[in-house]
């Protein structure tokens, strides 16, 4: 069965290892074509990012 985005953002806001940001409110910042087999990005989104809610839109998603 296929993961939907909905589920995939539930899955990392349930894991332990994310629960002092999901305390701070701050949500899953990704993006994913719903057709994609797999998506491998690494980032650690800064509170830019975290704030707007975009992927790279951040000093970092400038440089790259």
């Amino acid at each position: 069965m296929a993961a939907t985005i909905e589920s995939i953002t539930r899955q990392i806001i349930d894991d332990p290892r994310d629960a002092a940001f999901t305390a701070r409110g701050e949500r899953p910042v990704f993006s994913a074509q719903s057709d994609a087999v797999i998506t491998i990005v690494g980032q650690s989104p800064s509170l830019d990012a975290q704030r707007s809610g975009l992927c790279w839109d951040d000093r970092s998603g400038d440089t790259l």
